[in-house]
């Protein structure tokens, strides 16, 4: 540090409320003062402050270190605003809304003793932070001789502070408000506008989309200038009637005043028509497309209800569609709190095991004999009812339970399976794992689940779609070869749905395919389905696969695809996804049609 080495005198203390000596992990030791940091690097002071970055140039101390600091801070040399055992008496020789210059002398109150001390001390408000916090930065004790010197030095200092305020209020990359500058200047909107009723208030907010791979494929620099670009195309489409900011990233918010003739709707589509399209730059040769949610801030709206409702409508909207408009409406409230109801209750019924396996049957088309059982998950809620497996599974990975999920089916499964086969009923056990599944560990968390079980690998089939084998191909054909090692074969799901399903089953060792339905469903009257068919089994056959045809919904079809020489069957002709109470029904007729 450049400090090391050097003490401090007597004569210096660095004042400040609240604070906290935090160390970083290269150990580089910094203060913390209410929610900002105060860093000390030799010339220079640094506030980190939210994600801005100021700076500000200070009288060299000689005799500054960071472990004296300590010192005297441990030592409560501290001043508190607004504290009865601290008074300032002196003069103010500047004033402004940014900065206070302030010399004269201080009475400490130290135990039972009270100290005078001559001292110079330049005050920033905090902006943000609340009224009864203030950073005093260079609280110095005076000798005659440098209170000369240390005043120029502090009026200098205060020639900065509307720079100082600049960069508190104003991004650097765009010259629009930042974060900070846009909730103070808001906030001064809503309340000038608020109950205008001449003027009506709608607040945007734009995300690009797909910049990540603007900075991917193109650079940072190319990224800076569709920024720019994005923030001059927004300054002037609002113009003088309203406000713009960059909030970080790639996310702007626009807080726009419409007189009592202009359409809402028709004024944030002119927005966002002017933001869209091509952008060039030297040889740069790009479209700019973002998502905007938008919604209309009434009177009774605070500033942070307003971007969390244009936040909410474009984050629903963006599950769905990109490149558009969404506004934010009571029904979207209603929904949004629905989910958040309907997340809450799927996290608690994962967490407690209440979603469970129903089994589907699939046919031995050698000799129409039940073979196995695909473990499909189902959950029945006490408040909710039936909710759907696409609804249900598709929140667990929002949720980031989705392999929590996995191996509670996968659990239960082998459970019903072992108590099947103690019934003297041998079948195999489909079970789908993710992608969020895929992992090394993944074969350890199967052999012991087995084990604990006493089922052979061999009746166990995992089924992987050909998306999730993209997530990581490297690791996916890592993992299906150990977990083949162990016995346990692999599937490959939906087959033929993918961009490169055949080398899929060139490239990885699985045991089968399993076709999907939507080259079974009319293959038996469809000449173009039967040929492409046809070449899907015949190149399973000849690479020793098994074959199974989902969807079968009629007895022409199982027949058809038996002539054809596919090995398994599946379907809701065939039986449709049941209770392993209901299974055993099943069981049981097919014992008394066999007697």
């Amino acid at each position: 540090m450049p400090h090391d080495g050097l003490t401090l005198s007597s004569e210096v203390v660095d004042a400040l409320f609240p604070f906290h000596i935090l160390t970083n992990q290269d150990g580089t030791e910094v203060l913390s003062v209410g929610n900002g940091l105060l860093e000390l690097l030799g010339e220079n002071f640094l506030t980190r402050d939210f994600d801005q970055l100021f700076q500000i140039t200070r009288p060299r101390l000689e005799d500054l270190s960071i472990n004296s600091v300590k010192s005297h801070l441990r030592s409560s040399v501290l001043l508190k605003i607004r504290d009865s055992d601290v008074t300032l008496r002196g003069q103010v020789l500047i004033s402004s809304a940014t900065t206070v210059l302030f010399i004269g002398s201080v009475l400490v109150k130290s135990g039972d003793a009270l100290e005078r001390k001559k001292l110079s001390l330049q005050v920033f408000p905090p902006f943000d932070l609340t009224p009864d916090l203030i950073i005093l930065h260079k609280f110095r004790e005076l000798e005659n001789k440098d209170r000369l010197k240390n005043s120029r030095q502090l009026f200098e200092m205060s020639k900065s502070r509307d720079k100082l305020s600049h960069y508190a209020y104003t991004d650097e990359l765009t010259n629009l408000a930042n974060r900070r500058g846009f909730w103070q200047s808001g906030k001064q909107i809503l309340q000038e506008h608020g109950n205008d009723d001449s003027a009506r208030i709608i607040l945007t907010l734009l995300d690009l989309d797909q910049f990540k791979s603007i900075n991917d494929q193109h650079g940072h620099d190319a990224g800076d200038a569709v920024i720019c670009e994005t923030a001059d195309r927004l300054k002037r489409v609002v113009g003088n009637r309203g406000l713009v900011a960059r909030l970080g990233g790639d996310e702007f918010v626009a807080l726009i005043i419409l007189d009592s003739y202009q359409n809402p709707q028709e004024r944030v589509l002119q927005v966002f028509n002017a933001v869209n399209g091509p952008f060039r730059r030297g040889h740069l040769q790009l479209s700019i497309v973002s998502s905007m949610g938008a919604t209309n801030v009434q009177s009774s709206d605070t500033l942070e209800n307003a971007i969390d409702h244009a936040d909410k409508a474009m984050y629903e909207g963006r599950q769905n569609e990109r490149g558009a408009v969404f506004w934010y409406t009571e029904e979207l409230s209603t929904r949004i709190l629905e989910k958040k109801h309907l997340l809450e209750r799927l996290e608690a019924a994962i967490r407690s095991e209440l979603i469970i396996p129903h089994f589907q049957p699939v046919l031995d088309l050698s000799n129409f004999h039940l073979a196995s059982f695909e473990a499909l998950a189902r959950w029945n809620d006490d408040q909710l009812g039936a909710v759907r497996p696409d609804i249900f599974i598709t929140l667990a990975e929002e949720l980031g339970m989705l392999d929590q999920l996995d191996m509670l089916i996968l659990g239960k499964s082998l459970d019903q399976l072992a108590r099947w086969h103690a019934q003297g009923k041998y079948y195999d056990v489909h079970v789908n794992v993710s992608a969020a599944s895929i992992d090394l560990s993944l074969v350890d968390h199967v052999m012991s689940a087995l084990e604990i079980r006493n089922i052979e690998p061999r009746f166990l089939i995992l089924e992987l779609t050909e998306t999730t084998i993209l997530e990581n191909t490297r690791l996916t054909r890592e993992v299906i070869e150990l977990l083949k090692e162990k016995g346990v074969r692999v599937q490959l799901d939906d087959f033929g749905t993918g961009y490169s399903s055949l080398s899929h089953i060139r490239d990885f060792p699985v045991a089968g395919i399993k076709i999907d339905r939507s080259f079974v469903v009319d293959a038996h009257i469809n000449d173009k389905s039967r040929t492409l068919l046809k070449s899907v089994v015949n190149i399973a056959l000849d690479l020793n696969l098994d074959i199974v045809a989902e969807g079968i919904e009629n007895q022409q079809q199982m027949e058809f695809l038996a002539n054809f020489g596919c090995t398994y069957a599946q379907g809701f002709y065939i039986g449709e996804p049941a209770s392993a109470d209901t299974c055993e029904y099943l069981f049981s007729q097919l014992s008394q049609q066999a007697a």
